[in-house]
Parts: structure tokens; sequence; C-alpha cells
């Protein structure tokens, strides 16, 4: 399994009474694409935190990649996902004076194995897959559409090869030709690479492109109750 969640039980410090989210079990078979759709508030970004390591849970194991994160401290999870995490976050998240290289580069910095160094032909290669015009490559971020931005975002998640890729509501902000043509691409990236995928968004029309399909509040046992 890629993911696998046993008992999880979570609330943040300045609310113990206040449960988000109780997850009895929860797992998903390496290489799957899995849509978690939920309304807004619902718990989504607090589910992707716990995912990739950003918050412990209260209670309860999760295991990631065959790995438990609660035996990790900060340091070792924070490199863990770098090393094997994609994240496509939902406002982007990239340095705007930085060009596409440079914020593609810099997420290959955070990645400590020797082997997941890439070249600049290799960055480039990426950013020409996404169908980023060379002519971008250099400005600041900042100066692209939001279409080619979220392009950089991907080509950011992807360059360290992760084996499990998490995106949050990535498509809030695009059109539907930019949202239709950002899912065939990633899509096609995730099935060709062999990469488990978890997208959330509350766009139920988003679904179609997966394999698995879930209502976060049927894995978030009880929890919704106290939301």
């Amino acid at each position: 399994m890629a993911i696998e969640l046993t008992n999880i039980s979570f609330h943040y410090p300045k609310q113990p009474d206040k449960t988000v989210l109780n997850i009895p079990s929860w797992s998903v078979p390496t290489g799957k694409q899995v849509f978690v759709h939920g309304p807004s508030g619902g718990g989504k970004s607090t589910f992707l935190n716990l995912l990739s390591g950003l918050i412990q849970p209260t209670e309860g194991h999760i295991d990631i990649l065959g790995q438990r994160l609660s035996q990790m401290n900060s340091r070792r999870r924070d490199n863990f996902r770098a090393n094997h995490i994609g994240y496509v976050f939902q406002q982007f998240n990239l340095i705007p004076y930085l060009n596409a290289i440079d914020n593609t580069r810099l997420a290959n910095k955070f990645a400590q194995q020797k082997h997941k160094s890439v070249s600049n032909d290799e960055i480039k290669h990426l950013l020409q897959s996404l169908n980023i015009s060379e002519n971008d490559w250099h400005n600041p971020v900042r100066n692209l559409s939001i279409g080619q931005q979220q392009r950089v975002a991907i080509a950011r998640a992807l360059v360290n090869k992760p084996q499990l890729l998490i995106a949050d509501e990535p498509t809030s902000s695009l059109d539907s030709a930019n949202r239709d043509t950002f899912m065939a691409l990633l899509m096609s990236i995730v099935a060709a690479n062999g990469i488990t995928c978890v997208f959330v968004s509350h766009d139920l029309s988003l679904s179609q492109y997966f394999n698995k399909i879930e209502s976060l509040s049927d894995i978030n046992h009880g929890a919704q109750h106290n939301v």
C-alpha cells in the first residue's frame, strides 16, 4: 500500500473538543489515482496535510510508502516529503520573482538524495513536456498567465520523480477549458509514471479522470458532527 491510515484522530491544540478528522481505517494501493471530494471547510486540507506529514495526528498511525510518519522527527519528515511526495497547492505557492526554471530547480534543491539531482536540460525537458513555451522559461512567474503558473507548479511537484502526488483543489482558479487541459495533462503524466495520486476537490465533474472516488465524509467517520 502507498497509504495506510489507522485509527486516526485529529484536533487542533486550541480546540481540543472539536474533532476535525476521525478515520478508523483508510488505504490507497500503490499506483492508484484517488479523487476525494467534500465541501469547503470540511477538513480536506487538514487531511492532505496529515498525508504529507506537514502536521501530525492527535492519535493513530500514518504509513506512507511503507514509512511511519510518526516515527520521524520534523526534519526527517521534511526530507521524506521532499524526496518522495509531490504537492500541487491550490494557490500554487511559487516564488513570484523567480522564473519557471528556478522555481522548479528550487524544489529539487530540497531533495537530499544525490541521485535525484537534476540538470538544467532535464528541467527544460520537463517544462517542455508540460507545454510551457520556451519564451516563458526565463520570465518571473508573476508575469505568466494563471494557466502557465499552474503548469510550473506541476513541474515543481514532479521534478523529484515523486512516488506520491498530492493535489489540493489545483483547478479552482482555472476556467473550464484550461481545467480540462490541465487534468488531461496531469493524469497522463501520473499514469505514465505509475505515480500514486490523491486529488482533493469540491468539483465533482473532475471525478471522471479517476479510478477511485470517495467522499471525505465517508472516510471521516463521526467527526463531521463536530466540524
